[in-house]
Order: structure tokens, then sequence, then C-alpha cells
């Protein structure tokens, strides 16, 4: 009869604890586990260029998405900015949880109090890392940079970001030894404003640089020599509670993502998809397009380098612009993109 007592309480405490487990969040005995309620996505992009938000249109004009609830803003932000905490400000008071083309420092610049941003992928393939430093004959180095003219379009863009990093190092102030002349692209702007002698120093396409250099122009710095690991210019970003709390939702949309990636890539093959879909969102940017779909390529699969990542997180914390004990899994995410790459290739997806 003892044996008996026992046994039946040790029946009743497995019961019990089930029970307790399952109150707690554990899967209810004999019910499936329910499928995530995909919230709200609002997509936007940093930059008035149109081609920064072509990607999630196309994606949703091609229905990649399927079901996922995606509204995609056809103006720009305010502000294109490299600091964090103006980036997440201006996401939290137009309720927009997902940057299309958010620059990658804004990810080690925020202050993680007021609110988490990760970052999920890439943008563009090529842009900063491939930006060549030109200038004239005399200019040999960057000692030699005291005193000069350099050309870019504002003074916080990325290659102007990167480019100040080493005058400091090299014991030049960039606000009093440098004469800034602005709103010089260096798709093309650069080169011609060195040959007309308006700069000494210039950013400069690849394209445009064996030109200048067999006119006697040197080249001072190489950003893709100098970050052979990558120096990823703009990057997918996401509000920290979405992922966390919806990773499923997140991972099919980078799986959409990238299959938009690729048809624009693939652009010959997708032109008379693409064509008019670039004209209807080339009418929500201002004068200037900026890039186009024919001849600037998305980041392969939207990935990017680790490796990369940390070097520009390094400089971030000798600038002093993010915090020295921040590590880059705390705002970087890429196990959903790797999970939504894997995916399309066990489904033999291409686009």
């Amino acid at each position: 009869m003892r044996k008996q007592i026992v046994l039946l309480l040790f029946l009743l405490g497995l019961s019990i604890g089930s029970s307790v487990a399952w109150i707690h969040g554990a899967q209810e005995p004999g019910k499936a586990k329910p499928a995530e309620t995909a919230p709200g996505l609002t997509v936007a992009r940093s930059h008035y260029h149109a081609y920064h938000i072509l990607a999630p249109v196309v994606a949703q004009e091609k229905g990649l998405f399927g079901n996922l609830p995606v509204k995609i803003l056809p103006r720009e932000l305010k502000k294109d900015t490299a600091d964090g905490n103006d980036l997440l400000s201006q996401m939290q008071a137009e309720g927009i949880n997902i940057m299309a083309d958010a620059r990658t420092r804004v990810v080690f610049t925020h202050d993680r109090r007021r609110g988490r941003l990760y970052a999920l992928g890439g943008w563009l393939q090529g842009g900063n890392d491939t930006a060549k430093i030109v200038a004239v004959k005399t200019i040999q180095s960057l000692a030699d940079f005291r005193g000069k003219r350099i050309g870019t379009t504002v003074r916080d863009a990325e290659n102007t970001i990167t480019l100040t990093y080493w005058l400091r190092r090299s014991g030049i102030d960039p606000d009093r030894d440098i004469t800034w002349v602005l709103g010089l692209s260096r798709n093309n702007a650069n080169a011609k404003a060195l040959r007309e002698g308006r700069i000494d120093i210039g950013f400069v396409s690849e394209e445009e640089t064996p030109g200048l250099v067999r006119e006697g122009y040197n080249i001072v710095m190489d950003y893709k020599k100098m970050y052979p690991e990558g120096r990823p210019e703009r990057v997918i970003v996401a509000a920290a509670d979405l992922v966390e709390n919806h990773p499923e939702t997140v991972k099919n949309f980078l799986k959409a993502m990238v299959r938009s990636y690729r048809l624009i890539n693939d652009w010959r093959e997708n032109e008379d998809f693409l064509k008019p879909v670039w004209t209807r969102v080339a009418s929500w940017a201002k004068d200037d397009l900026g890039e186009h779909y024919q001849d600037t390529p998305l980041l392969p699969d939207a990935m990017i380098s680790l490796k990369g990542l940390q070097s520009m997180l390094d400089e971030e914390k000798e600038s002093g612009r993010a915090a020295q004990d921040l590590r880059l899994e705390a705002v970087v995410n890429l196990k959903l993109l790797e999970q939504a790459l894997a995916e399309l290739k066990r489904e033999n997806v291409r686009y």
C-alpha cells in the first residue's frame, strides 16, 4: 500500500511539472507550435537616390514577399545620417522598422539604451571600398595633404569620414588643415574638378582613375587595398525587437530581398520587368537619380564580411564614436540571412 501511494505521488508530480512547463512557454502536449504572426513591416531608405529603394519595390512588385505585410515609404528620411541616434530617432518617429540602405556606422554609434538596431545584410557592391583618392603630381602621401583642397560630396559622406580617420592618425586636423570643396561626387565630378584645377585631391571612381593616372595624377590611397576584407558602406538595418521577437518574419523578408538582388543583378534577362518598375521608383526621387541598376550591382546574396565590419568597428572605437566594450555580435545578426540562403538553396530558387 505504501509503495502504491509513493508511486501515485510521483506520477502526480510529473503531471503538475508538465502543466507548469506548458504555462511557462513549453509546447502543450498533442498540439503543434502556433505559427508566428507576422507584424507589419515598414521599409524606408536613408538616401534620396531612387536606386536605394529599388530592391524592396522589385520584391513587392514580383510578389516575393508573399503574405508578409510590407509597406514601402516612397520618400527618403529627412537626413541621411551616419549617427546612430539620429537614425534611431527618425525610425521611431515614423514607425519604420527596416532600413534598406542605412549607413553601416549607425549600428556602432547608437545609444542602445534608447533602442537597438541590428545590421542584417549588405546592400551595394563596391561604393566606399572601391574609391580611389587621386591627387595632383606634387602630392605623394597623406603627409602632403596639409593645406590642400579636397573634393567630396558632403563632410559626413562615408568616404570622407574614412579619410578623416586616416588624416587624424597622420597628425592632420581635418577641420583646420584641410579645405573641403563640397558638392563633388566620386562618380565623375571629382575627376573633372581635378583636371580643371579646382581641387588638389579627390575621391575618384575605378572607371575614371586609369585616365587620370595616364595624365600624371597620383593614386594616394586605394581603399580596396587598404581594406581587403571589404568596406561595407551601407547595410540592411532593422529594429532589434523585430529581429528578436519575429525572426521567421525577418528571415522571410531577407529571402525576398536576396531574390530581388539577384533579379536586379541579372537585369539583362529581366529588363522587361525592371524598366517600368524603375521608371515608377525614379519618379519618387529628386532630380539626381544617382546609381542605375544597369551599372551598379547589388551585393551578391546580401552577404557581408564580418572581418570588414570588425575593422570598421575598431576605427569607430578609436575615433571615440563607439563604446569601447561594444562587441560585433551585439549589433550584427547574419544568422537569419544565412538561414534564408540555405532555404533558397534547398528549394533550388534563384528568383
